[in-house]
This record gives structure tokens, sequence and C-alpha cells, in this order.
């Protein structure tokens, strides 16, 4: 685990540097402290739940891709409150301002670099605790818009593209790890969208 939580700690830092975070003073200091400490939380959460492997094995996946989208999207599911977000720079974009720099003969991250698109941005408007605007939603409303109203065809693509990979790998394809056949087990829906694929022989997500 204290390999798995180095990595982690080292992931996150280097997300929230990639939006902006990355300043000295007290407000991101304190928001960089609290991201960590719940990821490494989270992550301690999800090593003590035990995954039931023998149900996943009985689970029936359909093997069409019309079915297996429509059995995607009827297990979804979000936890707690929701919320719609606004980009108020470039709309719904949602595009991290930074890269990654790295040294060519490691691969060790060295800096970050601003993107392109980003150049005439200030560091106030590249501040990503301000460039968001959140609203609570009702979840209904939430799957409605997400489904039905997208002028962003991106999210109904996403479980589109889930569904099919998924209906794909389950009949033809091998564990990547292990590389037993018939393993592999769809696993996602709202609570589990780290872990979509699972292979029951091996336990790789």
């Amino acid at each position: 685990m204290d390999d798995l939580e180095k990595k982690v700690r080292h992931e996150l830092l280097h997300s929230l540097y990639e939006w902006g975070v990355n300043g000295s003073h007290s407000e991101h200091i304190k928001f960089r402290r609290k991201v960590i400490e719940e990821g490494v939380a989270y992550l301690s959460k999800k090593s003590d739940e035990a995954i039931n492997y023998q149900a996943l094995k009985r689970e029936k996946f359909p093997k069409n891709c019309s079915d297996a989208y429509e059995h995607v999207l009827r297990n979804d599911n979000v936890c707690g409150q929701v919320y719609t977000s606004r980009d108020k720079l470039n709309g719904n974009c949602y595009l991290q301002p930074y890269y990654r720099l790295r040294w060519r003969t490691s691969g060790e991250v060295k800096g970050y670099k601003l993107k392109a698109e980003y150049q005439g941005f200030s560091p106030e408007q590249l501040d990503p605790l301000y460039r968001f605007q959140f609203n609570p939603i009702a979840k209904e409303d939430l799957f409605f818009e997400s489904r039905f109203v997208c002028d962003n065809d991106a999210a109904c693509d996403g479980v589109f593209f889930e569904a099919v990979v998924a209906c794909h790998a389950l009949e033809s394809e091998p564990c990547y790890n292990c590389k037993f056949r018939k393993a592999l087990r769809w696993n996602g829906g709202g609570s589990a969208s780290w872990q979509d694929m699972i292979c029951t022989n091996c336990g790789a997500t």
C-alpha cells in the first residue's frame, strides 16, 4: 500500500499543477493538501471494500451493442449531491491549462508549461478555484440533460463507447494482465468509474 499511496500522492500533485493549483499562497496550499488527503483516504476506503468476484462471474452482459448501451445506461448512477459546471474561459472544454515537461533520459517530470491556447489568459483567470462556476442540480435533471439535451455529445459518446468496448472485450479479448479468456466482467456505473472492467481471475481493473 505504501508504494501505491506514494504513486497516488505524486499523480494527484502533478494533476493539480496541470490544472493550475500551483500557487505558493495559502489557498492553493490548503486545497492541494485537502485533495491529496481525501484521495489517499478514498484509496484506503476502496482497498478495504471486497469485490464480490463470484457475483461478477454470474453477471450477464449483453452480447450486442444496442442492448449493451441500454444496460450501461440503466446501471448509471451518481452518489450524493451533483452539480453542473461551467468553464468561464471557454464554455465547456474543461482543459488543463498546463502540461508536464519531462526529462528525455529518465521521463521524470521537470516542470510544467502553459498550453498555447491559454497563452492570452492571466494566472488569475486560469486559477481553477475561480475559473469554474458550479450549481447544484437534481440527479434526474442531470441525467436528462446529459442524455437528451447534450449540446456537447461527449457524455453520450462516452457511455456508447464504454458499452461497445465492454461488449467486444467480454466476448473476444483475454485479460491484458493474466491472459485468461472469458474472465473479464463489466463493473461500471456511477460509483465505480475507475474500475469499469474487472478480471475475475487475477483482479486487475
